[in-house]
């Protein structure tokens, strides 16, 4: 019904959906509009909703992102909701399924806060592209950059657990950082260019007050696998060519 909103109240700053379906970056991208900013005032609140948090305000550049009742997550259990009021209303029972989102989305909010002046400086540009595990079928994906491609290898979903998702920052031509989850990440050069790309250099760490701190220097058998796990993280990395 978002069109005819559109054609019956052109004078509304934005319409936002209530998600609590299992497709939720279809609802997501359908709503990110030029004339329509992406407010979700309600949405699911299992785990797989930091992963669409983090889709959410890096990729469709949301104004709000909201699950649903967020104070029940510091609950034991919640009252399971009857199954003809799920069919009802067409919502996905395990979308208010709690198991591991406290710690998952905790984490995605603290690290949006943190790369926030590296967002308003790369949104909307080439520089910084983003990836989700949109379905079950998807395998992952290429994000292509000036000299390098990178190939995001989607890890397998679980009950409890977030979805891949994150978004690699193109610093420059041959610094980047990655921003993600649930994901392997392979570094190629461009098809045609006959080389191998290797790391010059590998941190994992976070950012203060905008600049970049390190926490571990990954060398040696580090650098074979650049793996991200269900709990979000910063890599930053310096690549040559040889």
């Amino acid at each position: 019904m978002l069109w005819v909103w559109k054609a019956a109240a052109p004078s509304l700053f934005t319409i936002g959906p209530d998600i609590y379906v299992s497709y939720v970056p279809i609802i997501m991208e359908k709503y990110t509009r030029p004339d329509n900013p992406l407010v979700i005032p309600e949405v699911r609140k299992d785990a797989v909703t930091a992963s669409y948090a983090l889709y959410a305000y890096l990729n469709c550049h949301a104004l709000c992102y909201a699950p649903f009742g967020i104070e029940d997550l510091w609950q034991e259990e919640l009252d399971v909701i009857p199954k003809e009021v799920t069919e009802a209303l067409n919502i996905d029972p395990l979308s208010f399924d709690i198991t591991g989102t406290k710690e998952t989305l905790g984490e995605v909010y603290r690290l949006l806060d943190e790369i926030r002046p590296l967002y308003l400086k790369y949104r909307g540009t080439t520089h910084l592209k983003c990836f989700l595990k949109k379905s079950e079928g998807e395998q992952g994906c290429y994000l292509r950059f000036k000299s390098y491609d990178m190939e995001i290898r989607y890890l397998p979903q679980q009950n409890g657990m977030p979805a891949a998702a994150g978004a690699v920052f193109e610093l420059d031509e041959n610094n980047f950082l990655l921003v993600g989850m649930m994901c392997n990440v392979c570094i190629h050069t461009k098809p045609g260019d006959h080389q191998r790309a290797d790391f010059l250099r590998k941190e994992a760490g976070t950012f203060k007050n905008g600049k970049w701190v390190c926490r571990q220097r990954q060398n040696g058998d580090e650098k074979i696998v650049t793996m991200l796990y269900d709990v979000p993280e910063c890599v930053e990395i310096e690549l040559f060519k040889y």
